[in-house]
């Protein structure tokens, strides 16, 4: 896992290998990976707000929840879709609520899966 990039006003806040489970947490005390699933039909702004302002804190910016709730409802005001003006943050929520886990193509830790016996052949009759 490299490190995690957050983007917040034109600022690149930068969350390295070894914090990204204390990241986790940080976040996980306002969303979490099930508030994640269930984004396109429980949209809530003020708690994806207010996990995005301790993301940026915790990564050494500074935001408020109201800051943050202000600038993507204005974007909203100004033409942008709600889901669309909100993909940033998402992202960051994923690549922090996911990170450690195994890349495509990696293999999982822990014992290979037992191979399936080979089925034995009938013997001929002679």
């Amino acid at each position: 896992m490299a490190r995690i990039e957050i983007d917040w006003k034109g600022e690149k806040y930068v969350i390295r290998e070894d914090q990204a489970f204390a990241a986790a947490e940080a976040l996980e005390e306002h969303f979490t990976i099930s508030d994640l699933a269930k984004v396109q039909t429980e949209f809530n702004v003020t708690k994806m707000s207010t996990a995005f302002a301790a993301l940026i804190t915790f990564a050494g910016g500074q935001a408020t929840k109201e800051e943050i709730r202000q600038a993507v409802l204005g974007s909203v005001a100004s033409g942008t879709q709600m889901e669309i003006a909100f993909v940033p943050i998402l992202e960051a929520f994923m690549a922090v609520l996911f990170s450690g886990a195994p890349a495509e193509g990696d293999k999982p830790a822990g014992k290979p899966p037992k191979a399936k016996p080979k089925p034995k052949k009938k013997a001929k009759a002679s």
